[in-house]
């Protein structure tokens, strides 16, 4: 996805949730594959300077899929870069310290820089 702009990223990121969403599988693999396209997309909206629309359908998306333990951090994940977007910094906060003291937070090292200066770290 890093190498595409962000525009062609989306267009190949909804294609694929149309793809899903057309078939939608239950399989455990299939449902992380697919929430770890969705991550991986908001990541590249955050440093692409992505549209709102393109985040919407990425945590929207996230939001769809069944409730799976195994997709616990992608649905918290999606989360963060919700309130990152709509400049939440209280929730963004919040999310940055339980992955902190869960050990994942460097799932979002790469936006807690140049995000605000009290940001957990």
């Amino acid at each position: 996805m890093i190498f595409f702009d962000i525009d062609e990223t989306y267009h190949l990121v909804d294609s694929a949730f149309h793809a899903y969403e057309k078939n939608p599988e239950k399989d455990t693999f299939t449902l992380q594959f697919v929430a770890l396209i969705a991550v991986n997309f908001l990541n590249c909206c955050y440093h692409q300077k992505g549209r709102r629309e393109y985040v919407k359908r990425a945590v929207d998306f996230l939001r769809e899929l069944p409730i799976d333990n195994a997709l616990g951090l992608a649905s918290i994940l999606g989360t963060y870069y919700e309130a990152l977007f709509n400049e939440d910094y209280k929730m963004t906060e919040t999310i940055a310290e339980i992955l902190k003291r869960s050990g994942y937070l460097s799932m979002i090292e790469d936006t807690l820089e140049s995000n605000q200066n009290n940001m957990c770290k």
